[in-house]
């Protein structure tokens, strides 16, 4: 007979594998290994906010850090926009680019699906993929730096 301390402890492992494969699912950081029975990703839904927690707490560490450090506030914005890419490992941007490319390139439901699923990166994707990006602070601070090596560079001539 399972004792109601153990029963609540096997309840806190359940959720903490579950939180492990969500943020092994969502992010690329790293959340050890997961030993049998693994949870399913339908189990394991409800923890995809703590994921998104995760990453957004890592981008604003990086942001505060790098404002405190004086450099201008896009760029800050922009490398911690960078980081939070890099820690879901590009999830949202490649759903869009799939997105983009079925839509764009399918005529029935079906071709939709089937691009999709396609790895290549179509013309439609990386038409997608500039605007999502040229709307961001990244896009703002890169083209704030070149505006400023150009000025510099200009006035050398």
């Amino acid at each position: 007979m399972t004792t109601p301390k153990r029963g609540r402890l096997a309840w806190l492992g359940t959720r903490m594998a579950e939180a492990r494969l969500a943020l092994m699912l969502l992010t690329r950081l790293p959340a050890g290994h997961l030993d049998e029975p693994v949870p399913s990703a339908a189990a394991a839904s409800w923890a995809f906010p703590l994921a998104g927690l995760c990453v957004g707490v890592i981008a604003a560490w990086v942001l505060a850090t790098v404002i405190r450090l004086g450099l201008p506030s896009q760029f800050s914005a922009g490398l911690a926009l960078a980081v939070g890419i890099a820690a879901t490992g590009a999830l949202h941007e490649d759903g869009l680019a799939d997105v983009a490319d079925g839509f764009g390139g399918g005529r029935t439901r079906e071709r939709k699906l089937e691009i999709m699923r396609d790895s290549a990166v179509g013309s439609y994707a990386v038409v997608a993929l500039l605007l999502a990006i040229a709307r961001t602070p990244a896009a703002e601070a890169v083209r704030d730096i070149c505006e400023t090596v150009f000025m510099q560079r200009a006035g050398r001539s």
